[in-house]
């Protein structure tokens, strides 16, 4: 889309065309047959564009709060922040009274950042300004049109940059193939404002060892998103990890072990946020808990504690691993269902579930891991929500 053509978009016509689609209760299975009914009314091309743009906005509802008057593009929205993950990050500019958000495409950080501050967002793509502007006029955010590393920011007081982590279409890996990239923009920011830089989360920690920074990895139901820098003032620790929807945070040092031991009576598995900064074993002194593998992130113990890092499970036995042995294990618990999950394990699920041959009643989750060199199965029942509600109000 160009920018003439996303400014016919937000004429009355471009509005009417949007309307009318809602109203033929358009969805992407019903792209083609609502697209057969309005090019009798509306021109090929403006139909076209609204009706991608309605499409991007249902994709959206997945990661965007109320997305139904926004403008994305495809690249845009594929990028764009939760808005669980934008909200809590707002929090730590809650005390700047002025904020750039640098990057900022169409918009979606610079909502959040508008309810703690004083928003001058900055892109240097012209539709992508026109989209930030649409989306932004029921904020107090001020949208310009320029250049991240050049811009005057004399008035503010804090910088959020988003980089472009696609520059040529293909996605980067390291930091310096970012537009602009990472050591660019600490060049420029880093000692000189208190800064947050939003990176993939698949960043190496060789790369981030380059700068005085706090690495903080977010993941969203229990799926790794991103990474956000955190340099100057609003450093709290070397590495620290975030859980959405919960938004509980965990911070550490160097990354120290947890203590290894036998198999408890539950299984925690770690949220990626854990095992992606490191923090297994804070978590696991949190949870009163040990390892059974340095390797594997699974935190065992004898202690029922509610965490939004790890899926809690009690251990119902557990045996070596061999076909006749796991069998043999199902069938005294009466197990005639079973959702298998890997850890550490070379075992392809679905050949192996169908050799298991399974007659009972009972649902059961089955963990395929390793205890050392030793390959281990582990029969575990999911602790629901309502259980640690319980143990709770005993508590009380």
């Amino acid at each position: 889309m160009t920018l003439e053509e996303f400014q016919e978009l937000l004429s009355p016509r471009g509005q009417s065309v949007l309307r009318s689609i809602r109203e033929h209760g358009f969805t992407e299975a019903t792209f083609l047959s609502v697209h057969k009914k309005l090019s009798k009314v509306y021109p090929e091309g403006l139909l076209r564009r609204a009706l991608e743009t309605e499409l991007y906005r249902q994709k959206a509802r997945n990661k965007i709060e109320h997305p139904d008057e926004y403008y994305f593009t495809k690249e845009a929205l594929e990028q764009a922040t939760p808005t669980l993950i934008s909200r809590g990050r707002a929090t730590r500019f809650a005390h700047y009274r002025t904020v750039a958000d640098l990057c900022c495409s169409v918009g979606m950080d610079s909502l959040e950042l508008a309810n703690k501050a004083e928003v001058y967002a900055i892109d240097s793509h012209p539709l992508r300004v026109a989209m930030a502007r649409a989306n932004l006029r029921q904020s107090s955010a001020t949208v310009t049109q320029d250049d991240a590393l050049i811009t005057k920011l004399d008035h503010c007081q804090a910088i959020f940059i988003d980089p472009d982590r696609r520059p040529n279409g293909s996605r980067q890996k390291h930091g310096e193939g970012y537009s602009p990239s990472l050591s660019q923009i600490v060049e420029r920011f880093g000692g000189k404002y208190p800064l947050a830089i939003k990176v993939a989360p698949a960043i190496s920690w060789d790369e981030l060892q380059k700068y005085d920074c706090e690495a903080e990895f977010v993941s969203l139901n229990g799926e790794l998103k991103e990474c956000t820098l955190w340099f100057g003032e609003f450093k709290t620790s070397p590495r620290s990890a975030t859980v959405y929807p919960s938004g509980e945070h965990l911070q550490g040092n160097d990354p120290k072990p947890a203590a290894i031991g036998p198999i408890g009576t539950y299984l925690y598995d770690l949220d990626p946020s854990i095992t992606r900064s490191g923090l297994v074993g804070e978590l696991a002194e949190r949870l009163n808990g040990w390892q059974i593998d340095p390797q594997i992130g699974l935190i065992t113990s004898d202690t029922k504690t509610h965490t939004g890092f790890a899926r809690p499970y009690f251990v119902e036995s557990y045996c070596d691993f061999s076909l006749r042995t796991i069998q043999e294990m199902l069938r005294s618990h009466s197990v005639g269902q079973v959702t298998l999950i890997k850890r550490g394990s070379p075992v392809e699920v679905n050949s192996f579930q169908k050799k298991l041959n399974l007659q009972g009643t009972n649902y059961r989750h089955l963990m395929l891991t390793r205890c050392g060199d030793k390959p281990i199965a582990i029969l575990l029942r999911e602790i629901p929500s309502k259980e640690f509600e319980y143990a709770i109000l005993n508590q009380q």
